[in-house]
């Protein structure tokens, strides 16, 4: 990597730091990564970045508006190509340029089905429009190409993974018909391109648009879009990350805002996750591997316990099924890397047999996330795996983590109408995702969200207790109180649109209640 190459990185993060806080290093093991020029303090920003090109996710269960990405119930053509869009009222439609258009007609007779003349969902190759817009900036956008070609594609890895090109031949060959002879490239180049955007770019999901009917069940769905980014693309990754990005709506022109989680010592680099971190190591591995094409050797995945957290603690199948008290731990070997083993009988059980099992209740417990999901069926869950998973386990924590907003969000659950019993269980539910957070995601919006839930939970139950022990009371408005303050520390900088953003909003009305009451 040149200083001129070096220079342009540097100029894309608009918050200055680039040469000052953070700069950029390369080796063999890590590639090209961040380091920090000077000591960070958590929660400072460390860069400003904006995508260079972004675009849908390679499938999705409906159709989607192709400026917008939100669900359509009624689909609408565009104009000049047909492809499904909202309609000329789309906030959004600038994405879609007019060249774009004008290659993307080339397809409109595979779009529908010639019976119904309604669009065919397995016919909009979705894939193919991050591809196509890149390669637009050939001939539209010389410098923003050159940004582009700055991204390791890692081409050669990609190759190696089995089966990958044959499975990403067909594709590259419908983006060649779709953008020749307008644009100059080849199936080479194409390929190279599929490199760059599995390599470097980012998840962002969009909230339903407010404009939708909620009748529609479609409309309550939030949809994925991926990103590619200059700057975020340096990165590194950490299961135990030292800093944390925010991505803004597209109201917000999906802004990659950099922070620190933790104190990050001059000369230290810079880590994001590129995977969920409440998922234990074993599935967390898994991911790393199919997406990015690496096995993680951080702190956290090295340690059989995960930084005395649990997160992947099972309890072992041969005492529970003994009935042997205190139920004994089931962890990965340290000296055998196929099997894990029960701190207290030994048996083995093989990797394969706990990823399946592992796999499988990851699988079931995607219901918590579903707005549909009640209170009544999360706690069925848990209770559920508990008997198989340690306390700390990340699948459990997974479930808590819902819950804990469940409980005061949900119907029939509005933190105005629970009981105290059920506050306290809001409450337990919040302290049992915090020990996890305060190791492994200090100072995230993550952390953010639970703080502010567990302040709801204390200053609903002081309300209560105000007229029984009003000292008691107190005590929990002033934990409250504490608890807010942090969260809104947290949160206070988080995008507009957001769900976080929204709760600061929400939670400075409480402070300065709580504030004024304490005066």
């Amino acid at each position: 990597m040149n200083e001129e190459e070096k220079k342009l990185i540097y100029a894309q993060d608009i918050y200055g730091g680039g040469g000052k806080t953070w700069g950029l290093e390369k080796d063999s093991k890590y590639g090209r990564y961040l380091i920090a020029l000077r000591n960070v303090e958590p929660g400072e920003i460390l860069f400003v970045d904006y995508p260079l090109v972004h675009g849908p996710v390679s499938s999705y269960n409906n159709i989607i508006c192709i400026t917008c990405y939100r669900n359509l119930t009624e689909a609408k053509e565009c104009r000049g190509c047909s492809w499904p869009v909202c309609g000329d009222h789309c906030p959004f439609k600038s994405t879609h340029t007019s060249q774009e258009c004008n290659l993307l007609a080339k397809k409109r007779d595979t779009l529908k089905n010639k019976l119904t003349g309604k669009f065919n969902l397995e016919s909009i190759n979705y894939n193919a429009l991050l591809t196509i817009r890149i390669l637009l900036c050939k001939n539209t956008n010389q410098e923003k190409w050159k940004k582009i070609n700055l991204l390791d594609p890692q081409i050669e890895d990609w190759k190696q993974s089995p089966n990958w090109l044959d499975m990403e031949m067909p594709s590259a060959r419908y983006i060649l018909e779709t953008v020749s002879p307008e644009i100059e490239t080849n199936i080479e180049e194409i390929i190279n391109i599929f490199g760059i955007c599995y390599t470097n770019t980012f998840s962002k999901l969009l909230p339903p648009s407010h404009q939708s009917s909620q009748d529609d069940p479609n409309n309550l769905q939030w949809t994925k879009i991926r990103s590619s980014y200059l700057v975020a693309s340096m990165m590194s990754h950490s299961c135990v990350p030292s800093a944390e990005q925010s991505i803004s709506s597209l109201e917000g022109d999906l802004k990659f805002v950099l922070r620190a989680i933790r104190p990050i010592k001059k000369g230290e680099q810079i880590t994001i996750s590129y995977t969920d971190l409440l998922e234990p190591t074993i599935l967390r591995q898994t991911k790393l591997m199919n997406d990015k094409l690496f096995t993680c050797q951080c702190p956290r995945c090295i340690d059989p316990v995960e930084l005395e957290t649990n997160c992947g603690t099972l309890k072992c199948f041969t005492c529970l099924k003994t009935n042997k008290k205190p139920t004994s731990q089931l962890l990965p070997s340290k000296d055998d890397n196929s099997i894990w083993k029960c701190n207290s009988c030994k048996t083995d059980v093989k990797y394969t047999k706990v990823q399946s099992l592992l796999t499988k209740i990851k699988d079931d417990i995607l219901i918590v996330e579903k707005p549909e999901c009640t209170v009544q069926e999360a706690e069925k869950l848990l209770k559920k795996y508990s008997q198989l998973l340690h306390d700390g386990h990340g699948l459990l924590l997974k479930i808590k983590y819902q819950l804990c907003g469940m409980y005061g969000r949900s119907h029939g659950f509005l933190l105005q109408d629970l009981s105290l019993q059920q506050l306290d269980r809001k409450r337990v539910l919040c302290e049992d995702v915090l020990k996890f957070l305060d190791i492994i995601q200090p100072y995230t919006s993550r952390q953010g969200v639970i703080l502010y839930e567990l302040s709801c939970a204390l200053v609903t139950i002081g309300k209560y207790q105000m007229t029984m022990d009003k000292q008691k009371a107190e005590q929990n408005l002033k934990q409250s109180l504490s608890y807010l303050r942090k969260s809104l520390k947290i949160l206070e900088n988080e995008a507009e649109g957001t769900f976080e953003f929204d709760l600061a909003l929400g939670g400075k009305e409480t402070l300065a209640a709580l504030e004024n009451y304490f005066k």
